[in-house]
């Protein structure tokens, strides 16, 4: 009865401001749209793909697509990385959900190349805060760890593909699941060369920090320093890294399950 009573107290609307102040950062860093970025690995092709000329392609690719749909859920994504957020004791300022749905209109893509906007973006007084604001947001973060999924699904394609059914049919599940733990460990670390550039992080997160300069050169000023206020913030500070290790935490578990099912899916075809 006294937790009852306990719970009866909190103010509800202010819960679902939070709430919702939580999901305008998350827009603002635009999760949702790099976890959906995420799935066009699952339909990798060469150059990426150094396997050609098999039989299985085909089959392999429709079916790493049908899974990665599953496991890589954007929606999904978007509402544990809420609660990941939700349970810091710090508030997202309102003024972000305004920000986000201007950033949003200029049309954000996760993994735009580097466009140069001319004196539009040299001549700003506050250039030096918009290269700290992009340096500080968690996105190109989020970016660089679409390749580590990436990374992933190249080495199991090739290994299907490669004639290895055999070995991986001999493994143990024990077996199995240490040579997943390495994968895991061994794509992140992979993040810059002697990966291939499409799948290297460090290309992928510099790519995305000139898009969004990019992009905070054509907000008001005032934007812009609300944005710098928020991530030289405590609150900022501890949202960005809820952020990230959460997103981590989940694309490693993503990636286990989707290594997991394709590899039984291979031990177990004909």
């Amino acid at each position: 009865m006294a937790i009852l009573g306990m719970l009866t107290c909190v103010p509800v609307g202010a819960a679902s401001a939070s709430e919702a102040d939580d999901f305008a950062y998350l827009r603002l860093e635009q999760v949702e749209r790099i976890q959906t970025a995420m799935l066009d690995f699952a339909a990798m092709d060469s150059p990426i793909l150094e396997v050609r000329d098999s039989p299985e392609r085909a089959a392999l690719l429709r079916r790493g697509r049908e899974l990665a749909e599953a496991i890589f859920d954007p929606v999904r994504t978007m509402e544990e990385m809420a609660s990941a957020i939700g349970v810091v004791p710090t508030d997202v300022p309102e003024r972000i959900d305004a920000i986000a749905e201007r950033m949003q209109a200029l049309d954000i893509r996760p993994d735009a190349p580097d466009e140069s906007v001319g004196a539009s973006e040299t001549a700003r007084s506050d250039k030096a805060r918009i290269d700290a604001v992009s340096a500080a947001m968690a996105s190109p973060e989020l970016v660089a760890e679409t390749r580590v999924t990436g990374r992933r699904i190249k080495w199991l394609y090739e290994s299907i593909l490669g004639g290895r059914r055999d070995e991986l049919r001999a493994l143990s599940a024990q077996d199995v699941e240490a040579g997943i733990a390495s994968v895991l460990a061994d794509t992140r670390a992979a993040d810059g060369e002697p990966t291939i550039p499409p799948l290297r992080g460090d290309l992928a997160r510099e790519a995305m920090r000139g898009h969004l300069r990019t992009i905070l050169s054509r907000l008001p000023d005032g934007d812009v320093a609300a944005l710098s206020d928020f991530y030289t913030s405590e609150a900022g500070r501890q949202k960005k890294a809820a952020l990230l290790q959460a997103f981590r935490e989940r694309n490693d578990a993503n990636g286990r399950a989707f290594l997991r099912q394709l590899i039984e899916d291979a031990r177990n075809s004909p």
